[in-house]
Parts: structure tokens; C-alpha cells; sequence
């Protein structure tokens, strides 16, 4: 039995507790909150913020760990990566989490390498963001060079409403700054890796369907795989490879999230943990792959092929269908009831029917990704049919006796 620190235990950690103590091994977690959904789950706990490098690291040393880690959450990889160089383990190296957290750090060396990003500006003052307004034509894209799940991310087409963005979006940095870009439109890709000793290994190329205006970037409904032309699908292979050797990745699980201009890709950021949102779903029924599995072997430094990695059962297409406040009637505020999930369950290609909560329920506004508190994944023997396989279980549900209402957008 080996030690492993998960640093957070928020929802989307509980399915890496869970499959670290299938495999065996002593699961000990940290997070500031003793009431986070994991903490029930693992063998220890400790309160202790996922962004106290110091503290995490008092920890480790207290129990002699033999590995550490985390899944989705974007503020935990610097404190893993620190972690992890104290007590000389495996994991991304510091400058490596640097520059796959920090947007600033990002935009830096993808510019460097020379890898396509939409023009761009850190903001650390106001001033410094009506400049770049002044020779960018808008709209422009705003978000805070450290935060993730589109918290504090808007879209301004007017300068006049650029200040109050600005300050919005300032309030989730931690360093003081925003990075804003030039809004480029285009489909969005999102591109999972899994990079074993430097070589990049594709496992899913899938379509981000997200949501405009007052829910600007928020992700509704993921779709795999794209269909791109080859010379897409290449161009884009290119650029994920690049982007991994620029933040020196050698081994672990990469994403890439980017946009189409005209059949060219633009990179938008590049993560090097498991993704939140299902992705990791997508690609573990796209390619038999599980990032979580993989995440663990290489936190205890086990070598594994390609091959060896394959352990689920792979699927043609997949269709990951959210459920936020937007599908409610205007009337529910509280939801104490939820009608027809296991006949859902039983349904043609349906491999989950997930909510975040625990009844009753008060619906929460749709501000970032965490007001997505429920999803519905179909998978089929192509991308019309997982779609239509979770759309008619969508169809099915009820909430406090309301069918569901399907996106406008």
C-alpha cells in the first residue's frame, strides 16, 4: 500500500479517491473545507488550503508520502508540483505549472515558440487595457490570468463597459492582473493527451458547444470526436505537440482548448491536469483511456505504455448534455424532487445521469462553470446518435414535476 496526498476534495476529486483506494492505495487529501464531498471518502484529511504550498508540504513530510497529485482543479497544480519537488516525486515541474496555470506565463512562451494566439495584453491597470483597446479592434475577451471555470471571463464589444469588466474580472486574480485578448470566432476544440516520456499520444479531439452574452464561454454540451478535415486535424496535432514541449511536459495528462479561424487552429490555453466537465469522460470513452488512472500510476512514478493504459471500454461517440438554471422553468428557485432518472439510466446509450447536489437543492445562478449541476452523457455509434441518445433521456427528466426546457442560444 502506497501513500498518495490528493491535494482538494471538492466533487470533481471524489473519483480519483475512490479509484486510488481501488487500486490499493492509502488516499490522503487536503482542502480548506472538512465538509468537501471527498473528505468522507479518503483515509486521512487535513485542512489545509489546495494553495498553501507550505502547508501541503508538512503534510507530505508527515506522512512520508509516496506520491502526490490532483484532477481538475486548476490552483492545486503549483502546490502539486511543489510538493512533489520537495519530496523528490514524480510530477510537471514547477516552471512547467507556472506556465500552464498563470495565462500571463502561458501567453509568454506560446508567443515565444511562436504558436498562434490571438493578440493579446496583461493587465495589471485599467490603462494598461484601454491601450490595447485603443489598437485592438473589439469585442475583446476578459478573465484573470489565474483563475479557471470561466469565473470572472466576459466578452465586452464596447469600450465603454471595458472599466467594469476590469474590475470584475480583477477581483479572481490573486496576482493582481487580467489578460485580455482579442475575441476571435470560430468553433472550439478540445484537444485531451496523455504524454508519456515526452511523446504526445491523442486521445480525443471533441467540440465545446458553449453559450454567448450573459453566460459568455460556459460550456453546455460536449460533442466527440470533431469532424475535421485532415489538414485540420494535422494542423492542430501540430500545435498541441508544440505547446507541450513549450511548457516542457515529459510526462502526464495535457489538455488543449482552442478555436477555429477559417479551418486554422488558435490556441487558447493549455492545462497539464485531468480535466473538469466530463472532458475526462470524453476521452475515456473516446479511447479506452482513463486520465484519473493515469494521473495515478504517474504520481508513484509507474512506467506505463500506451497500451497497458487501455483499461475502459471504447465507445464511437459521445454527447455530454449539462443541465443549469437556464433548463428550469422560471417558477423552481428550490428543487426537491427529480423524476425518471433510473429509467434514464436503463436508456440506449446512456452511461450516466449525474447531479451535484443533494435534495432539496437551491438552484444556483449560471455565472461560471460551477452553476452546471447536473449532466447527462450518451455515447453511440456516431455523433447523431449520442446526441440523440442524450437528448431523449434529457427529455425523460423532471424536476419537481417540470420537464426540462432545452438551451436557446
Amino acid at each position: 500500500m502506497k501513500k498518495i496526498l490528493i491535494v482538494g476534495a471538492g466533487i470533481e476529486q471524489v473519483s480519483a479517491i475512490k479509484i486510488a483506494k481501488e487500486m490499493g492505495h492509502f488516499v490522503i487529501v487536503t482542502d480548506m473545507s472538512m465538509d468537501a464531498p471527498g473528505v468522507k471518502y479518503a483515509d486521512s484529511a487535513y485542512k489545509v488550503s489546495t494553495t498553501d504550498i507550505e502547508g501541503n508540504i508538512a503534510i507530505a513530510l508527515k506522512e512520508k508520502i509516496d506520491g502526490v497529485m490532483t484532477i481538475c482543479s486548476e490552483t492545486a497544480v503549483p502546490t502539486v508540483a511543489g510538493v512533489a519537488k520537495k519530496m523528490n516525486l514524480p510530477s510537471f515541474s514547477v516552471d512547467t505549472a507556472l506556465k500552464a496555470t498563470n495565462k500571463a506565463e502561458m501567453r509568454k512562451v506560446l508567443s515565444a515558440n511562436k504558436i498562434r494566439v490571438s493578440p493579446y495584453v496583461i493587465a495589471r491597470s485599467f490603462e494598461d487595457l484601454m491601450a490595447f483597446a485603443d489598437v485592438n479592434e473589439g469585442p475583446w475577451v476578459v478573465k484573470p490570468v489565474d483563475s479557471s471555470g470561466q469565473r470572472g471571463t466576459y466578452i465586452i464589444d464596447n469600450k465603454s463597459k471595458l472599466k467594469q469588466a476590469f474590475e470584475d474580472s480583477i477581483k479572481f486574480s490573486n496576482v493582481g492582473a487580467v489578460l485580455a485578448d482579442k475575441f476571435i470566432q470560430g468553433p472550439e476544440i478540445h484537444v485531451g493527451m496523455q504524454v508519456i516520456d515526452k511523446k504526445v499520444h491523442f486521445l480525443a479531439f471533441s467540440d465545446r458547444i458553449t453559450l454567448k452574452e450573459n453566460h459568455f464561454g460556459i460550456a453546455i454540451q460536449h460533442i466527440g470526436p470533431s469532424v475535421l478535415s485532415q489538414e485540420t486535424e494535422s494542423a492542430i496535432i501540430q500545435m498541441c505537440k508544440l505547446s507541450v514541449e513549450s511548457i516542457g511536459l515529459v510526462n502526464g495528462v495535457a489538455t488543449c482548448e482552442l478555436i477555429l479561424k477559417d479551418g486554422e487552429p488558435v490556441l487558447l490555453e493549455i492545462a497539464v491536469r485531468v480535466p473538469g466537465g466530463y472532458l475526462r469522460e470524453v476521452a475515456m470513452y473516446l479511447s479506452g483511456i482513463d486520465m484519473v488512472k493515469t494521473t495515478i500510476w504517474n504520481c508513484l512514478g509507474e512506467q506505463k505504455t500506451l497500451n497497458e493504459m487501455k483499461t475502459e471500454e471504447i465507445f464511437s461517440a459521445i454527447s455530454v448534455k449539462f443541465i443549469t438554471t437556464l433548463n428550469l422553468d422560471k417558477t423552481i428557485k428550490s428543487i426537491s424532487n427529480i423524476e425518471n432518472v433510473d429509467e434514464i439510466l436503463k436508456s440506449k446509450g446512456i452511461k450516466h445521469c449525474n447531479f451535484h447536489f443533494q435534495k432539496p437543492f437551491n438552484v444556483p445562478e449560471l455565472k461560471s462553470s460551477v452553476g452546471r449541476f447536473g449532466a447527462i452523457i450518451g455515447v453511440g455509434d456516431n455523433n447523431t446518435d449520442a446526441i440523440e441518445n442524450a437528448n431523449a433521456a434529457f427529455n425523460l427528466l423532471k424536476f419537481n414535476g417540470l420537464p426540462l426546457i432545452d438551451y436557446k442560444n
